[in-house]
């Protein structure tokens, strides 16, 4: 714990789509509670490598999320399908020789 929260690594190997889906959906349910991903730009067709950017929102009806890209000078905010993010970060980080994935924030 460290600023006054709690952070909870989920690595994409460890989980599905259909888990992912879950964590999105209460994570951002609930006001205490935060969403990063750990992804590779690659998987969704952008330049560069691995990257971490928030989760700021989840729509039940395309079954997207919208990642929140830190960089918006060079990326704007992306709606991705699940299925395209859950590809994102089943990815192996070069730094850590482990899979990527999505961390919850707790305060």
């Amino acid at each position: 714990m460290n600023l006054g929260v709690k952070a909870e690594f989920h690595h994409a190997d460890t989980i599905d789509v259909s888990k992912l889906r879950q964590l999105i959906k209460d994570t951002l349910a609930d006001p205490s509670k935060r969403l990063i991903i750990n992804y590779t730009r690659q998987a969704i067709g952008q330049n560069g490598a691995g990257h971490v950017s928030p989760i700021g929102a989840y729509d039940a009806e395309t079954d997207r999320a919208l990642v929140l890209d830190v960089a918006k000078y060079k990326y704007p905010p992306v709606w991705m399908t699940l299925a395209d993010l859950y590809r994102a970060i089943n990815t192996i980080d070069s730094s850590s020789n482990k899979a990527r994935g999505i961390i919850v924030v707790t305060k």
